[in-house]
């Protein structure tokens, strides 16, 4: 059946966009490094709101702009979300609906689609885009600025991130090489 053919597509996609170096740690039964890493819950994160943002977003604008109920084909405008915001996740490109059927489910999940092909996979991994790591680098980058804007300067604010089993801190040369290459992409 379709929905199937959808799930182990879906499966295997997210699998591609996700660093191959991770896979060494489910592959060997390292569950807790995998999903500790920062970059797999950037991933995560990402897939859940991507997916309830771009729901309620079709749920919207069906109801609002179209004049369509969205719960009357529930199921199917569930999956059609999911479908998209992983392909888009991952810059597989994959669609599961024509073009017609895709902006019936509304602009957020466009607009949010565009913005998770330009952020793409896992650094290592098939999918294109500025990577994750480094979108999440950045964030985390201005989390830490913000925070820590009034702090004391005699005061230490170390600056972790956990990557491949092993917590770092976030040095100056990989803020400044993430950067540069998100400005460069833009």
């Amino acid at each position: 059946s379709s929905l199937a053919i959808e799930i182990v597509m879906m499966l295997l996609v997210i699998l591609s966009g996700i660093s191959f170096v991770l896979h060494t740690f489910l592959l060997s039964g390292r569950f807790k490094d995998f999903f500790k890493d920062d970059e797999v819950r950037f991933f995560l994160s990402m897939l859940l709101f991507g997916f309830l943002v771009s729901l309620f977003g079709a749920m919207f604008e069906q109801k609002n702009v179209l004049g369509k109920e969205f719960f009357d084909d529930l199921p199917t405008n569930i999956r059609n979300v999911l479908f998209y915001v992983v392909s888009a996740e991952t810059t597989s490109g994959f669609a599961n609906t024509s073009l017609t059927q895709m902006t019936s489910l509304g602009r957020p999940l466009l607009y949010l689609c565009t913005v998770l092909m330009l952020i793409g996979g896992g650094a290592g991994s098939t999918a294109g885009g500025i990577k994750q790591y480094r979108v999440f680098i950045l964030l985390k980058d201005l989390f830490y600025r913000i925070r820590y804007q009034n702090a004391p300067s005699r005061i230490l604010h170390p600056h972790n991130s956990f990557r491949y089993g092993q917590e770092k801190e976030l040095d100056e040369a990989t803020v400044k090489e993430a950067s540069q290459y998100t400005v460069l992409f833009l």
